[in-house]
């Protein structure tokens, strides 16, 4: 069986369209266990979209195991699909209410991990964390926003748990989504307030201040104090964030849109 696609009409993010209009043909059984894909070309040409687009929602949906390929034959729903896999959709990434979301969420994840890392850190684990640590000081000395840094550090504090759910959830906020807004938060300063240059670096080494304090306390084995430097750590961002989306209510912005209609990163 063949489905039909219909064309995309927007130009943003057009490989997350396409891979969330394929997956949901697939989770509601219009496209069954077994069924072929449209082929590449068909897909370009019905969707509307780049060869490019169209192999990168296929890679999407082959990591999620929905889909696998036959090689010379094409590319199939999977005989066995998955349990419903949890995703955010970064779409949504354009509202700064949802950024506050993904924030909470965070903190109910990483405050425990950094009480584990506390617990369960080796000295593998603290080289890693501060590996990390070193490489915000040079990307902030270069000019940069620190924002890969600040994934590695997050992401070695996870592999510090021993857990390997942590280390998956915490690299999968760091590929779609990690450091909601950093981007959003800087041209928002610099836009709406007016906010110099040296006030955003003052803003990057606060972040390194309360890293090194999520730091120490790992360090040192003691737990409650991990989970409280992290705690303070990422409510301070969630309520910076908070507080831009309300200021831009008062002047009438539009929140939902605030990072498309900026030509924003969403991290």
């Amino acid at each position: 069986m063949t489905s039909t696609i219909e064309r995309i009409s927007s130009p943003k993010r057009l490989t997350s369209k396409l891979s969330k209009l394929l997956r949901e043909k697939i989770r509601s059984g219009e496209m069954k266990p077994g069924d072929k894909l449209p082929t590449e070309q068909e897909l370009l040409e019905s969707a509307g979209v780049s060869r490019t687009v169209v192999r990168e929602a296929i890679a999407a949906l082959k990591a999620e195991r929905l889909v696998i390929s036959r090689q010379g034959v094409g590319v199939f729903v999977a005989k066995h699909l998955p349990e419903q896999p949890f995703l955010i959709d970064t779409q949504n990434l354009d509202s700064l209410d949802e950024v506050v979301r993904i924030l909470e969420l965070r903190l109910g994840v990483e405050i425990e991990a950094a009480g584990l890392a506390a617990e369960r850190r080796t000295g593998e684990d603290l080289e890693r964390i501060q590996a990390a640590l070193a490489l915000y000081d040079q990307d902030v000395d270069a000019g940069g926003i620190a924002a890969e840094p600040d994934i590695q550090f997050h992401q070695a504090i996870a592999a510090a748990t021993a857990n390997a759910h942590f280390v998956n959830l915490i690299d999968y906020f760091g590929r779609i989504l990690f450091v909601p807004g950093r981007r959003i938060l800087f041209h928002y300063q610099s836009l709406i307030r007016g906010v110099e240059k040296k006030d955003t670096d003052s803003y990057l080494v606060r972040i390194r201040e309360e890293h090194d304090a999520v730091f120490s306390a790992i360090k040192a084995q003691r737990a409650g104090n991990a989970r409280h430097a992290m705690r303070a750590h990422l409510e301070r961002a969630r309520n910076e964030y908070h507080a831009i989306s309300q200021e831009l209510r008062a002047k009438g912005v539009d929140t939902e849109h605030f990072v498309s209609r900026n030509r924003l990163s969403p991290i």
